[in-house]
């Protein structure tokens, strides 16, 4: 680019002064051995001179404020409210330049992109304030290159009674040849910018949206607001997935409740999935399904599809729902593959693509039906969508829906039915003995033994979950019916999660003592776990190990411990809880990111391979979702959200499949740690046994 111009702004075009600080900013991102993570961190700082620029320009009238100690200051307020409207995708990266300026600021949006037959600006969509036309406007797009989508943005911003002289265009890059264009049918909207560029054109853009390098979307979704009075979440899931109709299909229900006593904003809903990915190694599962990477599959497949972000949609709308199971790893560390007895018979993954999510807002009280439509069949697919939609809403607003209709049927209970455990005391204790004597050879630091709890029960699967999210509220709460088998889970520990940005965060928990039945006595507990050496001295080689997942696949400079050695509390016990972040090299991907963390380190041990090596010798068995991951991958390409399966249960012909492990280091007490494990196991066991009283007296006993 070229870093001067010939070209002469008039009055409405601030340009601004061309300090040395500015000037070197400028070249920091216009050079090309920029790396990205520095090219968003200094164009962010160009974007709050911009904004500061914006702000010296707006009315004021003259007030006396009061001060400390009776003094008077002579200062200035600003005569009407600002709103900032970003265009759609690149002008979001601007907003949080905004908003470091004006802390309160509404923030609207309108989205504009070239229609493929005439190369013209079209407008797809607009979200902005009912109040906009009272309000100065600062319109954000990194680049002003022909006009064309900023002209387009201010016809929007006009037709809603906002007044030329009160729009403020905020580009980081003007062109001249934009400016005239721009100025000569907007004369009376101020443009700043940080730099005109003679001859811009296509190969020479410089564009801070958070995907650039992104194929442009090819899914949008439409969603519509059902109102909820009296309908909860489970009610609504019922109607939907239809649990009595043994021809239903796979269906999912999830929830949080963030730290284990706050309902996070959304439940989601998925049924009906348009496609299902299973894969094993069993030739049952298909050509391509058995025995290869379920990540690879997941990978390919998601590949296809990249959903626009548009304001007002949960944060997941449609992607790959289902497990992935720890014996997977085999796939990404091949020195783990052992042969193992395979007791659960289930899938190694099952991954559900839903281009339907119904979200609960429990902010707002209300369900949001949101349908993916493609962009190669736009009318058809809408058409669909609209279908869709009408008859989820139809389903959830039927007054003549009984509770008793989706109620999932419930047999007599059987009571007193006993669990067994796999390996029992003495297996389980002789497993931690084995893995000391390692540790003291100097093979591992620290490895995770679990046991598997089996209980049969005449429990309905769903009812166990219900009673379940009411005893142990966690962070992840899931309910996934694949129809020949459930998935009931309360995990407390995030395994790795990613966001729009690339940054990539994980929760090494490890550390735990039993609830206090008391305040105090809580307390109490909570500072012998703070002050044990031992949990002190796994947690922190686990937060090593999880910042060495981390840097695999992060700048290096972007990798952080956020959290250490933080107290979180559950229903029955509590962890010592820390977390680490970073943001993904431009080479890597969400995909990377799972394969490195995966499985967690507080369910493996240290160094990973080698723990894992000696767990599979030890067990023998296939673990199966326990300790996988659960979760989703979303369509828009950057995010997902998994968590390790822990205070999980699969449940499979009348059976509950239960199981835990405890981290054993060199100086693990046998019985402490089989009694660790049954600690954890608890809830899940209660869960069974008092529901089981609970829908005895409902329904009676066998």
């Amino acid at each position: 680019m070229s870093s001067n111009h010939s070209y002469q702004p008039n009055e409405n075009v601030v340009l601004l002064r061309q300090t040395n600080q500015l000037v070197g900013l400028y070249s920091i991102i216009r050079d090309v051995n920029t790396k990205r993570g520095d090219f968003v961190f200094y164009s962010d700082r160009i974007i709050r001179l911009l904004v500061e620029e914006g702000l010296n320009l707006l009315p004021v009238e003259k007030c006396t404020i009061k001060c400390h100690g009776n003094n008077e200051y002579a200062g200035a307020k600003f005569l009407g409210k600002i709103c900032g409207v970003s265009i759609v995708r690149a002008g979001e990266s601007m907003e949080m330049g905004l908003r470091d300026c004006c802390r309160s600021v509404r923030i609207g949006k309108i989205l504009i992109q070239r229609d493929e037959e005439t190369a013209m600006p079209k407008l797809f969509y607009e979200k902005l304030p009912e109040d906009i036309s009272d309000r100065y406007v600062f319109l954000l797009d990194p680049m002003l290159a022909t006009g064309g989508s900023a002209m387009m943005a201010v016809e929007v911003l006009l037709a809603r009674g906002v007044k030329a002289e009160r729009i403020f265009f905020l580009n980081l890059l003007a062109a001249p040849e934009g400016i005239k264009a721009f100025q000569d049918k907007y004369p009376d909207v101020k443009i700043i910018t940080g730099a005109i560029d003679d001859k811009l054109n296509g190969d020479k853009y410089i564009i801070i949206a958070d995907d650039v390098s992104s194929p442009k979307p090819n899914l949008y979704p439409v969603f519509k607001f059902v109102l909820s009075d009296e309908l909860t979440v489970h009610n609504a899931y019922l109607r939907l997935a239809k649990l009595n109709d043994a021809n239903r299909s796979p269906n999912f229900l999830f929830e949080s409740a963030v730290k284990g006593d706050t309902v996070d904003r959304y439940s989601f809903i998925g049924v009906n999935p348009r496609k299902i990915i299973r894969t094993g190694d069993d030739d049952k599962y298909g050509p391509g399904n058995t025995n290869v990477d379920p990540i690879t599959v997941l990978e390919q497949e998601l590949a296809q599809y990249r959903q626009a972000r548009l304001p007002g949609v949960p944060k997941y709308a449609g992607g790959a729902t289902g497990y992935i199971s720890y014996d997977c790893i085999k796939y990404f560390e091949p020195k783990t593959r052992r042969p193992l007895k395979d007791v659960l018979q289930v899938p190694e993954a099952v991954l559900m693509l839903c281009d339907c999510v119904v979200a609960f807002d429990h902010v707002y009280q209300r369900f949001q039906i949101v349908y993916n439509v493609g962009v190669d069949d736009v009318d058809g697919d809408y058409d669909k969508a609209v279908k869709e939609i009408e008859r989820i809403e139809q389903l959830l607003t039927d007054t003549t829906i009984t509770y008793d209709e989706v109620n999932p049927e419930q047999s007599p209970i059987k009571l007193g039915q006993t669990f067994t455990s796999n390996i029992g005391q003495e297996g389980y204790e002789g497993h931690v003995t084995t893995l000391k004597k390692h540790i003291k050879k100097g093979d591992i630091i620290q490895a995770v033994p679990s046991q598997r709890v089996a209980r049969p029960t005449s429990l309905h699967p769903f009812n166990i979950y219900r009673h379940l999210r009411t005893v142990n509220p966690s962070p992840y709460m899931f309910y996934i019916d694949l129809v020949e088998f459930q998935i009931i889970g309360a995990s407390p520990e995030l395994l790795v999660q990613s966001d729009v940005h690339n940054k990539v965060i994980t929760h090494p928990i490890a550390g735990t003592i039993m609830r206090g039945k008391t305040a105090e006595e809580d307390e109490a507990n909570a500072e012998t776990l703070r002050s044990s050496l031992k949990d002190r001295a796994e947690h922190i080689m686990l937060v090593d190990l999880a910042r060495n997942d981390i840097n695999r696949v992060c700048q290096p400079t972007t990798t952080n411990v956020d959290r250490l050695l933080t107290i979180e509390r559950f229903s029955h016990v509590m962890h010592l809880v820390s977390q680490v972040s970073g943001v993904l090299r431009d080479d890597k991907t969400r995909f990377d990111a799972f394969r490195s963390i995966f499985p967690a380190g507080t369910v493996s041990g240290a160094p990973k391979v080698r723990a894992m090596e000696l767990i599979g010798e030890l067990e023998g068995e296939k673990r199966g979702v326990y300790a996988g991951a659960v979760g989703h991958w979303s369509y828009d390409g950057k995010t997902m959200d998994t968590c390790i399966a822990l205070r999980t249960m699969v449940f499979k012909d009348g059976i509950a499949y239960l199981q835990a492990g405890g981290g054993i280091v060199f100086d693990s007490d046998e019985y402490d740690e089989y009694i660790e494990t049954m600690n954890k196991m608890r809830a899940n066991n209660n869960t069974i046994v008092e529901a089981e009283k609970i829908w005895a007296d409902k329904v009676g006993t066998q």
